[in-house]
């Protein structure tokens, strides 16, 4: 039978080694996320506005059968509210 002098002296051999793999872990990966950072260009002056992007205004859009109304109830019933 254990003592809870051995118990707590199992614990603490398991423990500190967990802690400090943790620590460890947490710095590399702080480190790859600063140097990934650093090295990624910044592009200053340069906005994307998306004028190659098409853009239906609202209520333009044509109907699509394979698409459900989202309007209609169960019961075949339009929302009208």
């Amino acid at each position: 039978m254990t003592s809870n002098s051995d118990r707590s002296r199992i614990r603490s051999a398991v423990v500190a080694p967990t802690v400090s793999a943790l620590a460890f872990a947490g710095a590399v990966t702080v480190a790859r996320s600063t140097s990934a950072a650093a090295a990624a260009p910044l592009a200053v002056g340069v906005e994307d506005d998306g004028a190659d992007c098409a853009v239906n205004l609202p209520g333009s859009a044509t109907a699509n059968a394979k698409l459900p109304d989202l309007f209609k109830k169960i019961d075949g019933t339009r929302i009208a509210t």
